[in-house]
């Protein structure tokens, strides 16, 4: 279990990755809520198992669009749940996330999607969509784009554009027809370095003094409280994924 982690070693060897985290967590805290937005003055919460299902759904729609173990994916956008969702997608799948700032011009984004040598990109909105229409034809790797925001898109008819939706439904599709294929992709390995420990260990830490065993008190002194999202901020990404610096 998550409680064998420790600071010396590489903790529990079959909990050593983001996204085996969460399919752990989505079992055991199943209901408590792993994250939240404010959207429209509201706040908006999802579930241990909600998340988790969101990003099965899209790890399997990013592998029936092609995504295989290995790939880069450029993440692009504001810090909010669905592209850290789409982080520990690409992790399920033995990918790379490529996490970039969502006010960088194009040419930025240019050097860092080839260089980073990404073949799919998940992108917020619109803005972001046309920024990297701008540089596809200098990126020949990159071949995939998906968005979350679909305001303005609706006359873009390019084939490599797919909303964050429908490939989520195509993810959904394929858990269906085959339930383990995910499973076995996210018990193949870390796909990490060594650097990669210290963010397991410190949010390893944050989701136990959230959610401490049945009849335990946190260490703050409350019972169980609010989890937060255990996935690395944009500071720190660039430690276990390539980043963009500045």
């Amino acid at each position: 279990m998550v409680d064998s982690a420790t600071d010396g070693g590489g903790g529990d060897s079959a909990l050593d990755t983001f996204p085996k985290l969460l399919l752990n967590n989505a079992v055991r805290f199943r209901d408590a809520h792993a994250t939240r937005e404010k959207e429209f003055g509201i706040w908006q919460s999802w579930t241990w198992h909600e998340l988790s299902e969101g990003v099965q759904d899209l790890a399997c729609g990013l592998a029936e669009l092609g995504f295989q173990r290995g790939d880069k994916i450029a993440i692009i956008g504001d810090n909010r749940p669905r592209l850290y969702a789409a982080m520990c997608a690409a992790q399920a799948l033995g990918g790379i996330p490529v996490p970039m700032y969502q006010d960088a011009v194009a040419n930025e984004l240019q050097y860092v999607v080839d260089h980073a040598e990404v073949r799919f990109a998940i992108v917020e909105n619109q803005e972001q969509v046309d920024k990297l229409l701008e540089i596809k034809d200098s990126c020949p790797r990159l071949e995939c784009i998906v968005y979350a925001n679909t305001r303005g898109l609706r006359n873009y008819e390019q084939d490599f554009l797919h909303s964050y939706q429908d490939v989520q439904e195509k993810g959904r599709a394929r858990r269906q027809k085959d339930a383990a294929f995910l499973t076995g992709e996210i018990a193949k390995g870390k796909g990490f370095g060594y650097r990669h420990h210290p963010l397991y260990l410190r949010n390893h830490r944050q989701t136990q003094r959230r959610h401490p065993e049945p009849g335990q008190h946190s260490r703050d002194g409350q019972e169980h409280g609010e989890s937060g999202w255990f996935a690395p901020g944009r500071r720190s990404s660039r430690l276990s994924t390539h980043g963009m610096g500045r």
